[in-house]
């Protein structure tokens, strides 16, 4: 199974400020998380143990990005003075999220050996560049107008979200 992508590929452009804006760059580190799941995932995953376990680090990854950018960063695009904002890429990033969630729900359970596995580790990378690409054309420049302590907002937000995880372990 092929999945090589980086934020070198093409479809992974710079920001129009360069991508120096802090919670751009913490998002670009999420995308980078994910695809490198979808990296191990293809490379990687040789017994069912293996999948299971890259599958279960994918999800994590996109429970990680979803939420950071549902609870934190839309919120604060959608306050953005109305000549700021842009409410229909908006609208349409949290729909692609939900269609995000969608695939991700089917894989749940699922191994390397399940049938359509591999077409649906391939449909939801490829979902996922475009979602990126589209973000990055749209939403990466809003950034650039959010409020000054959205970056504190993503980082607080995200080490809540690890507390979390660590309680349900136990």
């Amino acid at each position: 199974m092929r999945h090589l992508v980086s934020a070198s590929s093409p479809h992974f452009r710079q920001a129009e400020d360069g991508g120096s804006h802090a919670p751009i760059g913490l998002i670009r580190a999420e995308h980078e998380a994910i695809l490198e799941c979808f990296n191990r995932i293809g490379a990687e995953a040789q017994t069912e143990e293996e999948a299971v376990s890259l599958i279960q680090r994918l999800c994590d990854q996109f429970t990680l990005y979803l939420s950071l950018k549902e609870e934190v960063v839309l919120p604060a695009l959608r306050n953005l003075p109305p000549e700021a904002s842009l409410s229909t890429q908006i609208d349409e990033a949290v729909v692609e999220h939900f269609c995000l969630k969608i695939l991700l729900e089917t894989l749940d359970g699922q191994g390397f050996d399940d049938e359509l596995f591999h077409a649906k580790i391939s449909v939801l990378q490829r979902h996922f560049i475009r979602h990126v690409a589209l973000e990055q054309r749209f939403l990466f420049p809003l950034i650039s107008h959010a409020p000054l302590d959205l970056e504190f907002k993503m980082l607080e937000h995200k080490e809540k979200l690890r507390k979390e995880d660590r309680r349900d372990q136990y």
